[in-house]
């Protein structure tokens, strides 16, 4: 019995690490948005995947449906055993984040973000993968409304607000006072509470 749960903790360590090692190995090999001046546009549609930070159509955590105009399906992984409470949060945090990363490293002028859940589970070493019915949103904004929302409901005044002015680019304050409850700000389930109007 402890050699078998030995054994699956070695699978979880080595799967962990592999799946490491390939973002490692991502990052290494595409190019990064830089922030130094604000966050920088992107360039031509080669780029178009740095848009979603960890969300990428390899991993099957992004679905791209169309690109102009740009509308997207983004997976939060969670664990089988997380609560609705998290599994909803996580849903409208990846809902909003993209939803606004979109506009702030692009030009578009409408953006449509639909997030669900796949619930992450592992079964003699090996990775399971479900997509949950639910909690599933979807948001539509265009720039204007995205931005009036920023600056109604945060202390942003532009995108640029939402990352800090650094090579790589890391969110803000501003950004996470909206995307987290404990970060002084109006919080997730607040917010989305708002802007899905």
């Amino acid at each position: 019995m402890k050699c078998k749960s030995i054994f699956c903790l070695c699978i979880l360590a080595i799967a962990s690490f592999s799946s490491s090692a390939e973002v490692l190995k991502r990052r290494q090999t595409q190019p990064e948005l830089t922030c130094l001046n604000g966050p920088a546009k992107i360039k031509d549609e080669s780029e178009f995947n740095l848009l979603f930070g960890d969300y990428t159509e390899e991993d099957g955590n992004l679905e791209i449906i169309s690109r102009k105009p740009l509308k997207i399906h983004v997976y939060s992984e969670v664990f089988a055993n997380e609560s609705t409470e998290v599994k909803d949060l996580l849903a409208k945090k990846a809902l909003i984040s993209n939803t606004y990363r979109a506009f702030a490293f692009s030009d578009a002028d409408k953006v449509t973000v639909t997030s669900s859940v796949n619930e992450i589970s592992i079964t003699n070493g090996v990775k399971n993968v479900t997509q949950l019915k639910s909690p599933i949103y979807t948001l539509s904004k265009t720039r204007d409304q995205a931005l009036s929302d920023l600056r109604k409901f945060t202390s942003a005044k532009s995108f640029n607000d939402l990352f800090d002015k650094a090579q790589t680019c890391q969110m803000s304050s501003v950004f996470k006072q909206f995307l987290y409850d404990d970060q002084g700000g109006v919080g997730i389930s607040k917010f989305y509470k708002q802007v899905k109007k």
